[in-house]
């Protein structure tokens, strides 16, 4: 079978049609569940965070947030994307802000921070089920074939390290 672009058969997506063509559909239905569940669960933190600001119930903002961000996508273009999200970016300065505030024991923040603790209580595994899931997210695994293709395709056909490796003499 000839392959016209590496990204075919490559990547979870690539692996289940050809070698567990049953499960392809049912693994792509999950896929989209766990981003639709994905994507929910990110609506409804900014929900929240706007209700710490703003004393209003969060259920009340979770409507309004999702036609912004849908607004945002449809009328308004990359760039403006881009620049929503450098200055929403400038609010993660503010744990800076309230880690000085609070005046922590130098001693205690840096033994957690360096000792590392692992408990198996219940609130500790959510908190790790939870890091990982925000962390390894549902679509990192079948996206970067594809991205991989493309780049390989804008430098037609090399990536920057292999156009860098000296040729062999003939």
């Amino acid at each position: 079978m000839r392959q016209d672009r590496p990204g075919d058969r490559t990547g979870l997506a690539g692996v289940l049609r050809e070698h567990y063509p049953r499960v392809l559909y049912p693994a792509v239905l999950a896929l989209v569940i766990a981003n639709t569940l994905n994507a929910g669960a990110d609506i409804g933190a900014i929900a929240a965070a706007i209700n710490l600001l703003v004393p209003i119930p969060a259920i009340i903002f979770i409507v309004p947030v999702s036609l912004g961000i849908i607004g945002l996508q449809v009328f308004g273009g990359y760039r403006l994307i881009e620049k929503v999200f450098k200055w929403l970016a400038l609010a993660l300065l503010a744990y800076i802000g309230a880690a000085l505030f609070a005046k922590p024991e130098i001693v205690k923040v840096l033994a957690g921070t360096l000792i590392p603790t692992i408990r198996l209580d219940p609130a500790y595994i959510g908190i790790l089920v939870a890091l990982l899931g925000t962390t390894i997210s549902p679509y990192s695994s079948s996206g970067r074939p594809a991205r991989k293709w493309r780049s390989r395709s804008a430098w037609g056909g090399a990536t920057s390290a292999s156009a860098r490796a000296p040729r062999a003499s003939s």
